[in-house]
């Protein structure tokens, strides 16, 4: 089989805008504008795939924000870094900094709510995953993560924060398609509505393929069918380059071909899986993550 790059294509336009702040930064001598410019950075490598270099410009800028205090934005840096933990699989450390971000937003005064929604939407995150990996799943977990998800969604309506809103319905209507609860549909079905509303394309594009799944798994097959071709359709005409929508495409794809028997489909885009999550695999390899987490936390302990 072909080698394949160990990432997507960089999206120039997020690039672009990263190295323009940067550039204004310095000239300003502005650290936080810098901070800022190092966190875009690490998003448009995130969305590539390349965890490694996003991780080393979160660390960056999380080295510039933490000697000033408390704030909203060190609590969204820590709330990346659990999302990359959880992403390469080590569970223990993305709940330790979702748990620092959570720590932080309680203590932040500007912005307080915002930074709880993000905290409290990382931690549910993470114990999803956890509760995803145990053997059986423990409910108490389960009831944690939804417990996380009600106060994320609570203070989204306080705020009146529409994006907010329909992200906590995505990741409602996703818990909820795991244990097999019709509540999943409603939940996915008014984020797609919200989501298109406000014209948010990439986490639309997430909605749809969790609504497919959705279908999928409460016997809907035509309807899931219909939601994955809007949804890859979506993707190519608005040239997203998001590697997680790729995967999480193909995997939905192949779900679909293999329920409705379409032996020879299923096999196509299961080879096209197969190669994206090879990406997955190579993205620590080496331990890179975890030998700059271990970096950043030792240079931590020798400036505290």
């Amino acid at each position: 089989m072909a080698q394949v790059p160990l990432h997507l294509k960089l999206n120039p336009e997020k690039i672009q805008k990263a190295a323009k702040l940067k550039q204004e930064a310095l000239a300003k001598h502005d650290s936080l504008l810098l901070a800022e410019a190092y966190y875009l950075y690490g998003k448009a490598y995130v969305f590539a795939g390349d965890y490694q270099t996003g991780q080393a410009y979160y660390v960056k800028a999380i080295r510039i924000h933490e000697p000033l205090g408390n704030s909203m934005e060190l609590s969204r840096l820590y709330v990346r870094l659990s999302e990359n933990e959880v992403r390469v699989g080590r569970l223990k450390q993305a709940l330790h900094y979702a748990t620092l971000s959570l720590k932080v937003a309680q203590a932040t005064q500007k912005n307080k709510d915002k930074a709880l929604i993000r905290a409290y939407g990382a931690l549910a995150h993470v114990y999803g995953a956890i509760w995803g990996a145990e053997k059986p799943p423990n409910p108490s977990t389960f009831d944690r993560v939804i417990s996380y998800y009600k106060k994320e969604e609570q203070l989204c309506y306080k705020l009146n924060d529409a994006p907010g809103i329909a992200e906590v319905n995505l990741e409602l209507g996703t818990i909820f398609s795991q244990v097999n609860d019709p509540k999943a549909i409603p939940y996915l079905e008014k984020a797609q509505h919200l989501f298109t509303q406000l014209d948010k394309v990439t986490s639309l594009a997430f909605t749809m393929m969790h609504l497919a799944e959705a279908y999928l798994i409460f016997g809907k097959p035509k309807q899931a069918f219909q939601t994955l071709v809007k949804a890859e359709d979506l993707y190519n005409s608005k040239k997203l380059n998001n590697y997680e929508i790729r995967v999480d495409l193909a995997i939905q794809f192949v779900a679909y071909f293999e329920t409705t028997r379409q032996w020879d489909k299923a096999f196509r885009r299961l080879r096209k899986l197969n190669e994206l999550e090879r990406i997955r695999l190579l993205a620590d390899h080496d331990g890179a993550l975890t030998r700059l987490s271990m970096e950043y936390e030792t240079e931590k302990k020798k400036h505290s």
